[in-house]
């Protein structure tokens, strides 16, 4: 099948993926974009980018760092996407 877009290609992924599983809330497409699984019926949690997902961010720790609140982990800086 031949689509007009790329946000065509994607909804049919999101589509034929989401059915496929319904346990999960979004689904990460081959264009590094999160989608809204539309199968999904569970409770809504966060976005996989959202900060909370990820605990204090890099930023954090470092500012605590510089101010002396706590040491700096020994594992290099981590970054969510």
């Amino acid at each position: 099948m031949e689509y007009a877009t790329t946000r065509q290609a994607v909804n049919e992924w999101v589509e034929y993926v989401g059915y496929q599983n319904p346990e999960t809330e979004y689904l990460l497409s081959d264009y590094d974009t999160w989608e809204v699984n539309p199968h999904y019926r569970g409770p809504k949690g966060p976005h996989p980018e959202d900060e909370p997902a990820w605990g204090r961010s890099w930023m954090d720790r470092w500012q605590s760092h510089q101010t002396g609140a706590e040491p700096v982990p020994c594992c290099p800086l981590e970054f969510p996407f």
